[in-house]
């Protein structure tokens, strides 16, 4: 199954990874992340080059100055990754 990930990472938190079905869903949902944690007009969005095209990104913002944001990357997701599993499970 093909999934938009988001990928956000923030020097602050550990980095985190939201699934979409829908790749324009997860680039909406970033951008308004990043609209809202830019505190100091540090909103920028990336002008993708054709390597991170090649590479699956769809989608790249920053909203700091020092590098904090969101990626948005097509993927391949197997079932073992959708898999619900349990804390005791292996």
């Amino acid at each position: 199954m093909r999934v938009a990930c988001v990928l956000w990472t923030d020097r602050h938190s550990d980095p985190t990874v939201h699934l979409f079905t829908d790749a324009d869903a997860a680039i909406d949902w970033a951008r308004a992340q990043a609209k809202k944690m830019d505190r100091h007009d540090d909103f920028k969005e990336t002008e993708l080059t054709d390597e991170m095209r090649n590479i699956g990104w769809i989608y790249d913002v920053q909203y700091s100055c020092e590098g904090d944001g969101l990626r948005v990357e097509m993927v391949e997701v197997d079932k073992d990754v959708t898999t619900l599993r349990r804390k005791d499970s292996k």
